[in-house]
């Protein structure tokens, strides 16, 4: 290469090289000055409503969610988790504002003690332990936390009536594909006698004496005679092939079931198992469900299937049109990850 080529490469060289320092000092200086500006308790900004550091550790005291684990725990509950659930509360509440969606103190309070009766208290007089609401600061933050759940709640269902796309065609394929999931069997209600497997235990099961006795003669029969036994709490069994299968392999057991229901104490034949011999009581049998129920239990399943997803296409909506920005200085932030467009579109918090 000539030199003066040389020289001009150089030069370009170190042309390009100052203006990359330049480009990355001022990177650098901009980003500490960035962070210089944030408040120090402001862990993100949501719109620019600010989520403040105490409010992480304030979920956690609401007894909302479960508490923190280790880091590298599966499944572990992080800060950053915790900071995106808040987020979407922010974005939840935000929107429930615009939609003129509220909850009032009564709301909250009544909410409480719905909560506190389902726990076996005794109304709001029973101050007795596990019945007594937090005071204070703690009761501060767990009344916050109902709010924001009652909230979501009402927006839950605003969403729904709103924007729920319900189709005929849609609901009459659901209906099938449901019916053939849920459709239920009849069930034989009763207690399961099982002996050991020897000829003389095999007597006492078949002999008409003791049957009539039911299962207290025969266990007490066969206590008697020093043989084992296990007699099983009450259980239901589903007599379809296969169903029972894994307790009771016995062929035809659909059958069996059936013809206990004649005989005078509702017993079945004494039935072979590989190790043992069984009788088994039936004490109910449980009807399958009439259609018109069966329906009823898979429009509900429906209906909250069509909530769940305009919901999360709602809230991906309202996450891809929010400004939200992660402080740089909080602890263990992936402030690239929460603030990235919502591809995962997946709400954090659910409604019930």
């Amino acid at each position: 290469m000539p030199r003066f080529l040389r020289k001009g490469a150089v030069a370009a060289l170190l042309v390009l090289a100052v203006g990359a320092l330049a480009l990355g000092g001022t990177r650098f200086f901009r980003e500490r000055y960035q962070k210089q500006l944030w408040d120090s308790n402001a862990a993100a900004l949501v719109n620019g409503v600010p989520i403040s550091r105490e409010s992480v550790e304030a979920v956690l005291r609401s007894g909302f969610y479960p508490p923190l684990t280790a880091e590298e725990a599966p499944g572990a509950l992080s800060v950053e988790t915790i900071l995106e659930r808040l987020i979407e509360e922010e974005l939840v509440r935000q929107a429930a504002l615009e939609r003129g969606i509220s909850v009032s103190e009564e709301e909250t309070r009544g909410f409480l003690e719905e909560a506190r009766l389902s726990w076996g208290c005794q109304g709001p007089e029973d101050a007795s332990f596990g019945c007594r609401l937090p005071k204070g600061e703690a009761l501060d933050s767990l009344i916050d936390a109902t709010q924001r759940r009652l909230l979501l709640r009402k927006l839950f269902q605003s969403v729904f009536l709103r924007e729920g796309r319900r189709a005929s065609r849609d609901w009459e394929k659901y209906l099938l594909n449901w019916s053939e999931t849920h459709s239920l069997p009849t069930l034989f209600a009763g207690r399961a006698l099982l002996t050991e497997k020897t000829p003389r235990a095999l007597r006492i099961l078949d002999s008409p004496r003791y049957r009539r006795g039911g299962l207290d003669a025969l266990t007490q029969k066969l206590e008697e005679e020093g043989l084992a036994f296990l007699l099983s709490e009450t259980m239901r069994l589903d007599a379809r092939p296969g169903k029972a299968a894994a307790l009771f392999p016995t062929e035809n057991l659909g059958a069996e079931l059936t013809m206990a229901l004649e005989d005078p104490q509702k017993l079945t034949r004494a039935l072979p198992l590989a190790e043992s011999y069984w009788v088994f009581a039936v004490s109910a049998v449980v009807p399958r469900p009439s259609p018109e129920k069966l329906a009823r239990a898979a429009l509900r399943d429906y209906e909250s299937a069509v909530a769940d997803a305009a919901f999360k296409a709602f809230l991906h909506e309202q996450r891809g049109r929010a400004a939200i920005t992660v402080n740089p200085n909080f602890p263990g932030s992936l402030a690239a990850s929460l603030e990235r467009p919502q591809e995962k579109g997946q709400p954090a918090a659910e409604a019930e």
